[in-house]
């Protein structure tokens, strides 16, 4: 590993370790049986995956949950939820061992990434629509997510980052806008008929997951044709 690959990964560990830091030393869970149904839908979504072409990392769908947390839980809410939603991630059903630093340094850019999340939905909040503040949102939260990552691997592995990003990431952000979408219309409805109508977002994810793998299954077939 080179020293611009260690610098980048030691600036991304102590960003999210200041992220995590700050959410946790304001914590704040105004409805806790609120909150567990959301962990209790979100951290299985986490466990909905798929692998990604080229790189060794995944994806899951569990992203709908933490916007939702974005729209309508607290930043420090948000933060936890998305750190143990990575975690179930990164150690269910790995085809390897996953390694510590990689673990940390997805904990770390996770943080990172709802937290711009999060501040971008609540600056815009007062200034537009809801589904422009969630669209805000989510591609704030898409970037800083997948360019990170995006980045680590190009300096790992002597790739070039505009590529890595292309071919590994942006074919996912039309199903992060869908899912911001999906977000929106939950928080809209927990509002006017109760928080228990996110139970109903689980098969709207589960949709999402298969379209994922029936989309990737698509792109090796073209690429093992090629």
């Amino acid at each position: 590993m080179g020293i611009c690959a260690r610098v980048y990964i030691g600036a991304i560990l102590a960003g999210g370790v200041v992220c995590f830091a700050h959410a946790m030393a304001g914590w704040n869970c105004r409805h806790p049986l609120q909150y567990l149904c959301l962990l209790a839908v979100a951290l299985p979504a986490s466990t909905l995956k798929v692998f990604l072409p080229g790189v060794a990392g995944t994806i899951s769908v569990s992203y709908v949950f933490v916007l939702l947390g974005m729209l309508d839980f607290s930043y420090p809410e948000t933060v936890l939820l998305a750190c143990l939603a990575m975690l179930v991630q990164c150690w269910w059903r790995t085809r390897q061992h996953p390694k510590m630093l990689r673990v940390s340094f997805n904990l770390a850019s996770t943080a990172i990434a709802v937290s711009l999340g999060f501040a971008t939905y609540h600056a815009m909040t007062g200034l537009g629509q809801l589904l422009v503040s969630v669209a805000a949102a989510t591609t704030a939260y898409f970037l800083a997510g997948t360019l990170s990552i995006a980045a680590v691997v190009a300096l790992t592995e002597s790739k070039n980052l505009p590529k890595v990003w292309r071919e590994c990431y942006v074919w996912s952000f039309p199903y992060y806008l869908a899912g911001g979408a999906i977000a929106a219309l939950i928080s809209i409805c927990n509002r006017r008929l109760g928080w228990e109508t996110a139970l109903l977002a689980l098969p709207v994810v589960h949709v999402a997951f298969r379209s994922y793998r029936l989309y990737l299954g698509r792109l090796e077939a073209e690429k093992n044709h090629a």
